[in-house]
């Protein structure tokens, strides 16, 4: 038990690790200039690479609620990032693509996420960013929760 409350247990510690990862995600977008939050830089990442996605594949990708994926959509399309517009074939379903604005700032922000992400790891062998992937999905496993890639 105490592996858990303990601030230096596994899952505390990366608890912390993500919130400090969003934070620096933050200044360094704020120091360029760049007006997006990591969010919003993971759906355009996500949009650049399928081109048009249905909003619901979103959740799924992004393991957001519909409601908070819907409010975080709502303030791209605000700022012209994205676009909504509703599949011919089934009016159920909203699809969403990025817009040259979306892609004007994706492409400033992704050198930046790039060497956050490379700063990360570097130092650290390959096989213990493997053991650290399998422990994680462990602990997916051990509480029940699917992991999705």
């Amino acid at each position: 038990m105490d592996k858990i409350v303990n601030q230096e247990g596994l899952i505390p510690m990366m608890a912390k690790l993500s919130k400090e990862f969003r934070a620096l995600v933050m200044e360094k977008f704020q120091k360029n200039g760049i007006q997006l939050n990591k969010e919003q830089a993971i759906i355009l990442k996500i949009l650049t690479d399928v081109n048009e996605c249905p909003q619901n594949d979103l959740a799924l990708v992004t393991s957001r609620d519909k409601t908070t994926l819907t409010r975080l959509l709502t303030t791209m399309e605000k700022k012209s990032l994205i676009q909504r517009r509703q599949c011919k074939s089934d009016k159920r379903v909203n699809l969403v693509s990025i817009t040259d604005t979306g892609l004007i700032a994706f492409k400033e922000a992704e050198p930046i996420l790039t060497t956050i992400l490379d700063d990360a790891v570097t130092g650290i062998e390959e096989h213990r960013i493997n053991e650290a992937k399998l422990l994680i999905k462990d602990i997916y496993n051990n509480l029940n929760i699917p992991y999705e890639k």
